[in-house]
């Protein structure tokens, strides 16, 4: 019987920038009103650009040479990781992301979008909502609105410097994996970008 697998197409923050991220993580950590997150380890943190669901290994080499073409000529391009800020909004997030912007915030979308309708007609049906780049950080173990609004403030934390300039020069076809350290990401195929 062939395997399923959760499949999606991103990029996984590397290992250097881990460390850095790490750093400004831990201050916002420690602000008051941070309570009953799930926060995710560096394994998981990933720019998702598309959630493709779970395919067999089959379609998943299908949408590897689909995937081949439609990044053959794509160029690499810069965002900033600029703070961690809630979703789906300030106010009341469940969720603490990194946001990613900069000159080459646009482009991501677009291409995010492209390999979003290239990939489509290969998987199940899926949501669609809007792309918009940013990496999960952690979030509510518990949804009540106290910790909601807890979670908002404490996000919203003094300006500060942009985190660290993150250079997209591949894009992955990633698998979702389980171990004793957590979930992570295991890339099936790496397509460097020109």
């Amino acid at each position: 019987m062939d395997s399923i697998n959760r499949t999606f197409i991103g990029v996984r923050v590397p290992p250097d920038l881990q460390l850095v991220v790490d750093r400004s993580l831990l201050l916002l950590k420690r602000k008051p009103g941070i309570l009953d997150m799930r926060w995710s380890q560096p394994q998981e943190w990933i720019l998702n650009m598309v959630t493709l669901g779970e395919l067999n290994v089959g379609s998943i080499a299908r949408i590897a040479e689909a995937l081949q073409m439609a990044l053959k000529d794509q160029p690499s391009f810069e965002m900033t990781m600029e703070r961690f800020v809630g979703l789906p909004n300030m106010i009341q997030p469940r969720f603490a992301v990194l946001q990613l912007t900069g000159e080459g915030t646009q482009t991501c979308i677009d291409l995010a979008n492209r390999l979003d309708q290239v990939t489509k007609t290969m998987t199940p049906m899926r949501d669609s909502k809007p792309f918009q780049p940013n990496v999960v950080m952690g979030r509510l173990k518990t949804e009540s609105e106290q910790l909601r609004v807890s979670l908002g403030r404490a996000l919203k934390m003094p300006e500060q410097e942009a985190i660290a300039t993150w250079k997209i020069d591949q894009i992955e076809l990633l698998v979702s994996t389980a171990s004793t350290q957590g979930v992570g990401y295991k890339a099936v195929e790496v397509f460097p970008l020109s």
